[in-house]
């Protein structure tokens, strides 16, 4: 079992509000899942609490057999709608800074920032807020490329942005988590969230019509 949740409840401490109570699901080594739910109904919360920027209030989460603990080299990627980099800087910083922080060798990194510039084919002192958003979304997934991944995060994409994210994370053999709001984003097994646990678990076709039933996810 890659990752598990298991009564996973979170709660912040300046509201008596929970984003999501006995929340349970698992992914196993390489597989696709799909969580769908509501706008503001935990899905980036899910996102935090795996990339270890948010703690459990209940519950406990698994990761590779074990409680999942911070860590820069857990093999896990994080991709939204807005593409995760520094606007202000260059490229080159962008493309060297997830290796710098792993102590990767200096010349190792200034041959992987060459290598992966004239892939996407950008200067590497160009700014990032100077790109365009295709741009932006090849850039993230090259500061990535050379790290061995387990699993993918895919959260509240556009349609075009989510297929490159797929491919990319496909490629990578690695698990993929999608959250959305829409049920033809969904791929492999789908998981559907109500009052802010697991109201549906199958596949695609199937959550379609649970949702169309309940008439309540857009």
């Amino acid at each position: 079992m890659l990752l598990e949740f298991c009564n996973v409840g979170k709660r912040y401490h300046y509201d008596e509000y929970s984003v999501i109570e006995q929340l349970s699901f698992c992914i196993e080594e390489g597989e696709i899942i799909t969580i769908l739910a509501q706008m503001q109904s935990g899905k980036s919360t899910i996102a935090k609490l795996i990339m270890g920027l948010e703690e459990c209030s209940s519950g406990v989460i698994y990761y590779s057999g074990k409680v999942l603990a911070p860590s820069t080299d857990n093999g896990i990627a994080y991709f939204c709608d807005k593409p995760l980099l520094f606007e202000n800087k260059t490229v080159e910083y962008n493309l060297r800074y997830p290796m710098a922080i792993r102590k990767i060798d200096k010349n190792v990194i200034k041959l992987k920032v060459e290598e992966l510039s004239k892939q996407l084919g950008l200067d590497l002192k160009t700014k990032v807020k100077k790109l365009s958003h295709l741009q932006k979304v090849e850039l993230s997934m090259a500061r990535s490329q050379f790290r061995e991944l387990k699993l993918v995060i895919i959260d509240s994409v556009e349609s075009e942005d989510l297929l490159k994210y797929y491919k990319y994370a496909c490629n990578k053999n690695s698990a993929v988590l999608i959250l959305s709001t829409r049920v033809e984003q969904s791929f492999g097994k789908v998981y559907v969230l109500k009052d802010k646990k697991v109201a549906f678990c199958g596949d695609k076709q199937t959550a379609k019509e649970f949702i169309d039933k309940e008439l309540w996810l857009q």
